[in-house]
């Protein structure tokens, strides 16, 4: 399978000093929605998505098994399992949202809006996929030189998941790196996130081989990609649910 491969450094210092292009008003816009367009999620609408991944840890022996499964707009069911035990967990047919307790080891019942704010952060499209219909301010940084290659630079105000700056590698269009912005008020729980490959599966692009980085150490997840006709039956609502409000 042809796999599209991306540059990257991870000493973020290199991006500092360099020269800036002049901005245009519009260009963080034109730059988002190019890399939006190229990943071709849009027609992924009733079409089940499996993702399986390995999670390994720089500092750590230990291994974690993440399971993704989408059929937009409404299906979605994520679980992240260590040794054969559910670990964290999110399901949804887009009338009911349901969270998995680690504390009570059962599946609960969440309000829609803790749901998609959870979901954000494991969902294929990307963070940035309906940016526009978020409340996500978006600001044309210009473009850089990293490691001899001119980039694109995004920064962006997001409600959800704080402030960030986005490099896109000019030459495709793809996001390659995420930059977490401090606030004041708190430290981002992660420092950056990286994607280093990116494999066509049919007409789409999905990021198969990712990293971040967290309190020094370094995370790598690896994803195989299956996309096949959906099937209500693949989104089976799971067995033990302690409903509360």
């Amino acid at each position: 399978m042809k796999r599209v491969r991306l540059y990257l450094a991870l000493f973020l210092p290199l991006l500092c000093g360099t020269a800036m292009a002049q901005t245009q008003p519009d260009s963080a816009a034109i730059v988002i929605n190019s890399y939006l367009k190229n990943l071709g999620h849009d027609a992924l609408n009733w079409q089940t998505v499996d993702i399986k991944s390995v999670i390994t840890f720089s500092n750590s022996s230990d291994t974690l098994i993440m399971e993704r499964r989408f059929a937009f707009p409404e299906y979605s069911y994520v679980k992240i399992s260590h040794k054969g035990e559910t670990m964290f967990g999110l399901y949804s047919t887009g009338e009911e949202f349901l969270m998995y307790d680690t504390a009570r080891h059962s599946w609960d019942v969440t309000s829609e809006s803790d749901y998609l704010r959870m979901l954000a952060g494991y969902d294929i499209r990307g963070p940035l996929w309906n940016w526009e219909n978020m409340s996500i301010l978006a600001e044309y940084r210009g473009t850089s030189d990293f490691e001899g290659n001119l980039v694109y630079r995004v920064r962006v105000h997001d409600p959800l998941r704080g402030d960030r700056e986005y490099l896109f590698e000019k030459t495709t269009g793809n996001l390659f790196l995420t930059i977490e912005l401090p606030h004041e008020e708190q430290k981002p729980a992660v420092d950056w996130r990286a994607i280093h490959e990116y494999t066509p599966v049919g007409a789409f692009l999905f990021p198969t081989l990712e990293s971040y980085q967290a309190n020094g150490a370094i995370t790598i997840i690896t994803s195989q990609v299956e996309l096949r006709p959906f099937n209500k039956s693949d989104f089976k609502r799971p067995p033990t649910i302690h409903e509360y409000y």
